[in-house]
């Protein structure tokens, strides 16, 4: 069997992608900044990427630009990408097309690798290329592969580890086991959530380490069992270092910027748990999958679960505990499924494994049927609305009055109006900042004069946005929270700035007002210099 597809097949998929990227708009957004949807989250990663970038490539010591911590200190996943791409930048230049195009094409070597683990399993090439194509078209995949978060990086590497690890299973070839081994470590240090590989890994290991073959019908992997063993273990204590030096690190620096605890069920209230079910049920799974291949993808999962016997131990035992992590991961992060949709990112192995047990399954049914011209043509259709539906998500989320989202019949009205609306506004107001630091540079305003930026929710997207170090308000802590001027070191402050007039009314804004000197007004974006009042407020 050849790892490696024949390579029209992989030509014929090379050629569907490069189809998504421009029916996807990549080319169009290569440069975006971070956009409305989890801009918070992309800001943090840009942040630490472009900290290295500007103050030197000490790996250790990442840093924000939000100074609420201690110099900006703050980290959470291992930030390998972040220091790549600063690696990048020095060579070619500061982009945020970089960032995107990195991380995409770490999910597109995932994918080919997938495609030709699918095609061992099955020798229906519509209906592998069926499969991958349902990943392809994921709107949650769509949306996140080009963009700077971790948690698709980690998923793709989560994908190469378990099909590296197939391979080993089947050859026996040794150097296949430990590159699957630290790939899906490197997995685990950019997401702990990316950890079902490692999982199979470890529960195949110790089953031949203690001689549980028999009992739990898995094959003998290795003739030595010295150097397997402590490549595991060594995993895991690196594992355990990263994160526990994560954890002091933040302490350390007084940072809660970056989660790194679980938020689970058991901690909300009835009317909560309840709300967060209604919209992970309604929102945040059609965006998983949307709801027509959603229901494949139950429909397959249950057909796997009735047809385990089918399958080798391999799939068999990846499937359970796929399924099971899902439901756990579920259970202990419940509190975040109001929004966050990108937290369900490496619950998507759940489905790559699903699919490749239903390959295997349907091994000997499927080339006849799938050579019927109904059949053929179904999944072709399948494909096609899926490709614009997940181009048209995409589009929706980054691209301000696109075309496709206007007649696309698949959005609702209000869905439209409520991204068009919120994308409308943002033009306005933020990705004004995106623009001005030229201008604050011409000012003699270094990067290192510390702005106070409002209105900003999040620590980094506003300060990312002018690449000026500083703290953030939102609306509510900029009108009604009293402490703000003391948290903020008002007076170690040197510059304030409004990415929206309409502040410049409030009455908290009239407050400092005699303390601000405008030296800077692009459109809704103002620039105040913080006077230095003899009696401070």
């Amino acid at each position: 069997m050849k790892f490696i597809s024949n390579y029209k097949y992989n030509l014929i998929l090379a050629g569907f992608i490069l189809l998504l990227f421009f029916l996807n708009a990549y080319n169009l957004t290569f440069n975006y900044k971070p956009t409305l949807a989890h801009q918070w989250r992309q800001s943090d990663c840009l942040s630490i990427a472009k900290n290295y970038y500007e103050e030197g490539m000490n790996f250790f010591q990442p840093k924000i630009h939000w100074q609420g911590t201690k110099g900006g200190r703050a980290v959470s996943e291992l930030p390998i990408l972040n220091f790549t791409v600063a690696a990048l930048w020095k060579v070619f230049g500061q982009s945020e097309g970089i960032y995107r195009l990195f991380n995409y094409l770490i999910y597109v070597l995932a994918i080919f690798i997938l495609y030709s683990t699918f095609n061992i399993l099955n020798k229906s090439r519509l209906l592998t290329f069926f499969l991958v194509s349902l990943l392809l078209t994921s709107p949650l995949l769509c949306y996140y592969s080009y963009n700077f978060l971790s948690d698709v990086p980690a998923f793709s590497l989560a994908i190469i580890s378990f099909c590296l690890f197939f391979k080993f299973y089947y050859h026996r070839k040794a150097w296949l086991f430990y590159l699957s081994l630290a790939i899906g470590a490197l997995a685990v240090f950019l997401k702990a959530s990316a950890a079902v590989p490692i999982i199979v890994i470890t529960l195949f290991s110790l089953a031949d380490f203690l001689n549980l073959n028999k009992k739990l019908k898995t094959p003998k992997l290795f003739n030595r069992r010295v150097l397997p063993a402590v490549s595991i273990l060594a995993m895991y204590i690196l594992i355990i270092l990263w994160y526990g030096f994560a954890r002091h690190y933040n302490v350390a620096n007084n940072s809660g910027v970056f989660l790194l605890d679980v938020l689970p069920v058991w901690d909300m209230t009835e009317k909560d748990i309840l709300k967060n079910l209604r919209d992970l049920l309604s929102d945040l799974l059609p965006i998983f999958f949307n709801r027509p291949v959603l229901f494949i993808f139950v429909i397959s999962s249950i057909y796997v679960w009735f047809n385990l016997k089918q399958l080798d131990s391999l799939l068999k035992y990846a499937f359970i505990i796929s399924f099971t992590s899902f439901i756990l991961f579920i259970v202990l992060f419940f509190k975040v499924f109001d929004v966050h949709d990108y937290y369900l990112v490496n619950m998507m192995i759940l489905p790559v494994i699903t699919f490749l047990c239903l390959a295997k399954i349907l091994e000997t049914k499927t080339i006849l049927v799938t050579r019927h011209r109904w059949v053929v043509t179904s999944l072709i259709i399948i494909i096609v609305f899926n490709s614009f539906y997940s181009a048209a998500f995409y589009r929706l989320r980054t691209i301000k009055d696109d075309k496709i989202c206007y007649w696309y019949p698949f959005f609702s009205t209000i869905e439209t109006k409520y991204h068009t609306g919120d994308m409308w506004m943002y033009s306005k107001t933020m990705a004004l900042l995106g623009t001005v630091t030229a201008d604050l540079r011409k000012l003699g305003i270094k990067r290192d004069d510390l702005f106070i930026s409002v209105p900003d929710v999040s620590p980094n997207s506003s300060l990312y946005l002018m690449d000026q170090k500083g703290y953030t308000l939102s609306p509510d802590e900029f009108s009604k929270d009293t402490t703000w001027k003391s948290r903020c070191h008002f007076y170690d402050c040197k510059y304030f700035v409004i990415s929206d007039t309409v502040f410049r009314d409030s009455l908290s804004f009239k407050l400092i007002a005699t303390d601000l000197e405008r030296v800077f007004k692009k459109e809704r974006v103002e620039v105040y210099k913080i006077k230095k009042p003899a009696n401070a407020f």
